[in-house]
């Protein structure tokens, strides 16, 4: 059997997946080689997926997340295994990203009630008992693959008979794990590959068993051995698909068309400031409004320009009603009382599908990183990706505003900068970390002054966490996958 005769399924079951696979150079090399393509996706119908996707050789089909949610939902044995693998990881290692959501997760939960006690006591026990023992975590990666298959994509299985099935996970999300069981149960192979440099240590034990592991640095590969049990031998390092883009600069319009776009001026210094998850960091309008001031009252240089992008998450929706109004109504009033801020919202193509966003996208962010002067963030991986355009980048290291807005537990600046990954950056100094207001304006004009400060400490750490085949990761990922197909 040829490539031309053999079948992928590409589960995309949010938009960050539908980045890496469908908007790089992946998707391109599996067609090029005359595989079908089958993407399995909440939002199959939508009519702007269908058109951009669609093709004799790729295929749309539904990704069942209503019936995966709901069968997640009537089974309180399913649910509870779910819940203790959230946070099982090789204790042997350094595992302080999950301790800390664990102890998190422990405090806000309820202790009344007989039943609600008995579910903390499992829920401890095996959580420290998994955490110490490879085995044990084999054998629940073997039961919930065995019993809690689920089967809501069976009749995609036997339509199209899949080679291979590709997850952006490996299995801990949601609806992953699912798709990866019934392969499985299908004797069909299954390649996870793996989206962002911090899952490794900020996502628990894998819900399913995957055959391969697609990762994108040394490092990576290094901490899926270490931290989730897979072998060597099994993972493929390949580079990151979504950063190619990067090292194309033909790709990217020039300075001043691109700031002519933003409504910026080109004479005019630029501080990128990228926003947090709101439902992480409360603080994004308080952040905002105090670099602001400081360009007003002249504590940073008046003729700074201030670039605020919106994290996508800004973009979401509950029954049918943005989360986050009153929160862009109060982005709206920074605008218009400090014409000197600009606010670039990402596109959100799709109702189902989540942070869905068209490749111009792409093209933006990398411009702003490419031509600002300053990169303010709080903790993202925007930071590593400041490092590859040697773009000098401040952590805010403190909660700026109102206390009153910690609502929950995990919005801490503390807990963020304690993150194993969000560490390596700042052990590598190549990020400044400002623990104050005080400190983040200084570190602002020390770099806006001297944009050379820590430069070979960000190319230090943009030569690791870049991984191999700059520029092409996309393509070397796609033939990494095609090699499965023929058992290598």
């Amino acid at each position: 059997m040829t490539r031309q005769d053999k079948t992928i399924f590409l589960v995309v079951p949010h938009g960050f997946a539908a980045r890496y696979f469908l908007r790089t150079e992946l998707l391109q090399t599996l067609k090029v080689a005359g595989c079908r393509v089958v993407i399995l996706a909440p939002n199959s119908e939508e009519r702007y997926f269908r058109d951009e996707f669609l093709r004799d050789d790729v295929l749309v089909e539904k990704l069942e997340v209503e019936k995966i949610a709901q069968y997640l939902k009537k089974s309180r044995v399913q649910s509870l295994l779910r819940q203790i693998r959230v946070f099982v990881l090789n204790a042997d290692s350094d595992i302080t990203t999950i301790d800390d959501l664990y102890r998190i997760y422990r405090q806000e939960r309820s202790r009344s009630g007989v039943r609600r006690k008995l579910r903390n006591v499992v829920l401890d026990a095996s959580v420290w008992t998994l955490r110490r023992s490879r085995i044990l975590r084999r054998m629940l990666t073997w039961v919930e693959s065995t019993l809690h298959v689920g089967g809501f994509h069976r009749g995609l299985f036997d339509t199209y008979q899949p080679d291979l099935v590709v997850t952006s996970s490996l299995g801990y999300f949601r609806d992953d794990a699912y798709v990866m069981r019934e392969a499985r149960r299908h004797h069909v192979a299954v390649s996870a590959v793996i989206l962002s440099w911090d899952n490794p240590t900020s996502w628990g034990m894998a819900g399913a068993f995957a055959d391969y592991v697609v990762v994108q640095t040394d490092r990576m590969k290094e901490e899926l051995n270490r931290l989730h049990d897979q072998r060597p031998s099994r993972i493929f390092v390949e580079g990151i698909a979504c950063f190619d883009h990067y090292y194309h600069p033909e790709l990217l319009p020039d300075r001043d068309t691109f700031f002519s776009k933003m409504g910026l001026d080109p004479r005019h210094p630029l501080i990128l400031l990228a926003t947090q998850s709101p439902n992480i960091f409360p603080w994004n309008a308080d952040l905002i409004k105090l670099v602001a001031r400081a360009i007003q009252d002249g504590r940073l240089p008046k003729e700074c320009q201030l670039l605020v992008r919106l994290h996508p998450l800004h973009l979401r929706h509950r029954d049918g009603k943005p989360l986050y109004g009153d929160l862009m109504r109060e982005y709206e009033q920074v605008q218009q009382e400090h014409p000197f801020v600009v606010f670039n919202c990402p596109a959100s193509l799709s109702s189902r599908l989540e942070a869905d966003m068209p490749r111009s996208e792409m093209i933006d962010v990398a411009c702003m990183l490419r031509y600002a002067d300053v990169l303010v963030n709080h903790f993202s991986t925007i930071a590593v990706e400041g490092c590859l355009h040697n773009l000098p980048t401040i952590n805010v290291g403190y909660d700026p505003g109102d206390p009153k807005k910690k609502t929950q537990l995990k919005h801490s600046s503390a807990l963020a900068e304690r993150r194993t990954h969000n560490q390596r950056l700042i052990q590598a100094g190549c990020v400044r970390t400002a623990h104050c207001e005080e400190a983040l304006l200084q570190a602002i004009n020390a770099y806006l002054k001297d944009p050379g400060l820590d430069a070979e400490q960000r190319a230090a750490v943009a030569a690791v966490e870049s991984g191999p085949y700059p520029g092409s990761a996309g393509r070397h990922i796609g033939e990494r996958l095609l090699s499965f197909l023929d058992g290598d």
